[in-house]
């Protein structure tokens, strides 16, 4: 009887270690998972095939893992172009931002320093370096404020969205009162500058609403998020044409913010890659 029940114990007890390794292993790795998420490591996938629940815990913290990498993707593709507040957006509606390009009516804006080229032929590569980084970084900050897009930095030159990757009802309000701002702080800066010594620096902006292709644009190896089309070229030559410290816009941006800004209309203007002049206008300031 003592051997039986001695043998009986053991065998109960060899079953009972299998059945805890069996349950307690799975746990352990979804405990250690989800540390090593809270440390900030989403690379995590549990590798187990269960048809319990365990199964469908080790299921749901795959997919939890999963989306919280796409999301960090998106994140990081966009933080350096949009605003932490457009961002948030996008990880909200998610399946609105696409992949590749899409047709959207935005509102384009170029912005360029005049006399940039022979100014910085007489200042040395770490004065124009500084020069440049305070002027973008002061720029950047007042597209970001409107929620506009950063497209990129050409040079001396800036481009920017608004209304692109997330829909605006008023992208072409918030381009030109970025704009506004804009030319407020170049004053802010040509004044401080000018205590430092340095040269003038003025900017020409250029501002144009229609339709154009957004999107992913490039190769698997590398892409940007951008716009193309004729209004792009147009915003363009808008801000090729634009004098010192001048905001030009097109009658399709006039039309869309005509009740709240100032603007001087001008005659035609030939520009580049059309055939017949453009409208555009003056931008003055806002109506009082």
């Amino acid at each position: 009887i003592i051997l039986t029940t001695v043998g009986v114990l053991l065998v109960g007890i060899l079953f009972m270690a299998i059945f805890v390794t069996v349950m307690v292993k799975p746990i352990r790795l979804l405990v250690n998972g989800v540390s090593a998420i809270a440390a900030g490591n989403l690379d995590q996938k549990i590798n187990i095939k269960r048809s319990d629940e365990l199964g469908d815990l080790t299921d749901a913290f795959n997919d939890m893992a999963k989306s919280l990498r796409e999301k960090e993707v998106i994140k990081g593709a966009f933080s350096k172009y949009v605003t932490k507040s457009v961002v948030d957006r996008i990880l909200q509606h998610k399946d609105g931002l696409k992949l590749g390009g899409e047709k959207k009516v935005v509102t384009v804006f170029f912005s360029d320093i005049r006399g940039f080229t022979p100014m910085a032929e007489i200042l040395s590569a770490e004065e124009v370096v500084h020069l440049l980084n305070e002027y973008f970084t002061a720029m950047t900050a007042i597209i970001f404020k409107y929620e506009g897009t950063l497209d990129k930095y050409m040079g001396d030159a800036i481009m920017a969205i608004y209304g692109a990757p997330i829909d605006m009802a008023d992208h072409a309000e918030r381009a030109v009162l970025a704009s506004i701002e804009m030319g407020e702080k170049m004053k802010e800066l040509q004044a401080k500058w000018k205590m430092e010594g340095k040269r003038e620096v003025n900017i020409g902006i250029g501002i144009n609403t229609g339709e154009v292709v957004v999107g992913n644009i490039g190769s698997n190896e590398r892409m940007e998020y951008t716009a193309i089309g004729d209004n792009v070229n147009l915003t363009q030559r808008l801000e090729s044409v634009a004098e010192k410290g001048q905001i030009l816009i097109s009658a399709a941006t006039y039309e869309r913010v005509k009740h709240k800004v100032e603007a001087t209309m001008l005659d035609p203007i030939k520009v580049k890659g059309k055939v017949e002049k453009v409208v555009a206008y003056s931008v003055m300031g806002l109506k009082t």
